[in-house]
């Protein structure tokens, strides 16, 4: 009789077992496939990032370029001037103007970079020896304490 009673218990732990063991494969399954999905997003995002410093890099020549042409294209203006324009007055000389306002644009730049090199550099906020600031002993006399009257 206990074998007729254990019999239904052990098919229904077997059958029970079986469902289990498939629902946590396909659960396993599906972890690997967002673990994949996950991998080719980081390779992917990895490979934009790189795109996008080489389009910078690329970006930064080119400005570079255009900044060299358009300091010889101004040179080249001016120089023109001078020579087509010679007896043109100052005040009116557009290429004289623009130099100028080149040249105090420079200084304040160099001024501004000293200005940063000097605030740069780390404070000297330490003394070379102790200050007794923290030993509990004040260089200062005692002063009397005064007794308020009732």
């Amino acid at each position: 009789m206990n074998w007729i009673n254990a019999l239904p218990f052990f098919f229904a732990g077997l059958v029970l077992g079986i469902l289990v063991t498939k629902l946590l494969t396909k659960k396993s399954k599906q972890q690997k496939e967002l673990e994949n999905d996950l991998k080719s997003a980081k390779a992917e995002l990895d490979q934009y990032r790189q795109e996008l410093g080489d389009h910078f890099v690329h970006s930064e020549k080119l400005m570079s370029n255009i900044i060299k042409d358009c300091k010889k294209l101004y040179t080249q203006m001016a120089k023109t001037n001078n020579e087509l324009l010679p007896n043109v007055p100052v005040q009116d000389n557009t290429f004289t103007l623009l130099e100028n306002e080149n040249a105090a644009a420079k200084k304040e730049q160099k001024a501004e970079t000293a200005q940063d090199e000097m605030t740069a550099e780390q404070p000297k906020d330490y003394s070379n020896g102790s200050s007794g600031l923290l030993s509990g002993k004040s260089s200062l006399p005692p002063q009397p304490v005064e007794e308020k009257a009732n």
